[in-house]
């Protein structure tokens, strides 16, 4: 303060000003503006996923299939964008839907479960767990059919599936 300028109340000094924002550049597939290379940002979102699979997981094998749905789901939410652009990303992507629907399978909320597996499908018409899980959903819900269908299908792609091949015959 120069000599004879009031001084602060409180005697201390207010913090520096904050550096510059640098200019955002917008991501043309969505308009989103970002901070940083596109690239950067797709690796974090995909290891941020990763935490969340991994968060879910253990909630899973602690029995918590409540909260390991929500984990699940954040991920899932977290890299959804991503999922048709990146190898990575889909497979990420891929798995925490699938543990997802494991889950519901196991909470025996089935319609969950069938939701699951067939988007899993409608992106990987081979998945055999998708094929398993929602053959399993689908006979609980006694859509015999539908059941014997996926099981059929996964044979197909696993002719020596003997879990499929069991519940086929009975």
């Amino acid at each position: 303060w120069a000599r004879g300028e009031d001084e602060p109340e409180n005697n201390s000094r207010s913090p520096p000003p904050a550096p510059p924002v640098p200019p955002a550049t917008t991501n043309p597939t969505t308009s989103i503006p970002t901070y940083e290379s596109n690239y950067s940002t797709l690796e974090n979102v995909v290891t941020l996923s990763q935490n969340d699979k991994n968060k879910g997981n253990a909630f899973f094998k602690a029995k918590n299939l409540q909260e390991a749905i929500l984990e699940y789901t954040n991920g899932i939410k977290r890299i959804e964008h991503y999922k048709s652009s990146n190898n990575s990303a889909t497979k990420v992507w891929t798995a925490m839907l699938s543990n997802r629907a494991q889950c519901h399978l196991q909470l025996k909320d089935y319609s969950a479960t069938i939701l699951d597996c067939t988007v899993i499908l409608l992106n990987q018409p081979n998945h055999v767990k998708a094929l398993w899980r929602r053959s399993q959903a689908l006979e609980a819900t006694n859509d015999i059919t539908s059941a014997a269908s996926d099981l059929r299908e996964l044979l197909r792609i696993e002719p020596k599936n003997k879990k499929a091949k069991r519940t086929l015959k009975s």
